[in-house]
């Protein structure tokens, strides 16, 4: 489903679709693409990112550089850190940023995917230690102090809302560190009481 490409806040418009959010993070120096989704939405993320602009040349290009937990990315005078914060995925890393807007300078953080509705985080042999990945990634989430909060799917963050908001409201609806500070509570609650759910009636093995 399509969205509708906007800014949100200094040097990082929106170019995803309404539930796979994807980033565009501008320099003088090129551009960093944040969550390409699927090959069959990359129709949709050059649609957006020409809307505003911008292009998206979809050529190949080899794995130069593997990411670890805390090492960062430098592009025309921004710098992107990655977090890893496994349990959704082994994999899923949360990027953290700054951004200039109005003379103010703003934390920006895109958090990975949260708690799965159908979590296994018992009994899981595809992946033994999803439950303490998920423990690790909400503890390094509350070292987290983001101002701005956007996230890799659209209902973590109201994004529908906030968008809708960001033409008539007096400030940007994004700047929204209680927003974050709520959803980190609410994936703690959900993962204790799974936790606790599948301890007491452990799932048949997962495969």
């Amino acid at each position: 489903m399509a969205f509708p490409a906007h800014k949100i806040i200094g040097n990082i418009p929106y170019v995803g679709t309404g539930t796979l959010n994807a980033y565009l993070v501008t320099t003088p120096e090129g551009h960093i693409l944040i969550n390409t989704n699927f090959e069959e939405t990359v129709p949709l993320l050059r649609q957006s990112i020409e809307q505003l602009g911008f292009r998206l040349s979809g050529k190949p290009h080899p794995i130069d550089r593997t990411l670890k937990d805390g090492e960062q990315v430098r592009l025309g005078g921004t710098t992107l850190t990655a977090h890893l914060t496994p349990g959704h995925t082994r994999g899923c890393t949360t990027w953290e940023t700054t951004v200039q807007e109005g003379g103010r300078s703003y934390n920006v953080v895109i958090a990975c995917a949260g708690l799965q509705e159908n979590a296994r985080l018992v009994n899981n042999q595809n992946y033994p230690e999803i439950a303490d990945d998920f423990a690790r990634a909400i503890k390094k989430y509350r070292t987290m102090k983001p101002d701005v909060f956007l996230a890799s799917h659209s209902w973590f963050f109201d994004l529908a809302g906030k968008h809708t908001r960001l033409a008539t409201s007096a400030t940007n609806p994004y700047i929204d560190p209680a927003g974050f500070r709520a959803w980190v509570d609410k994936v703690q609650k959900n993962y204790d009481t799974m936790l606790a759910e599948q301890k007491r009636n452990p799932p048949v093995e997962l495969n």
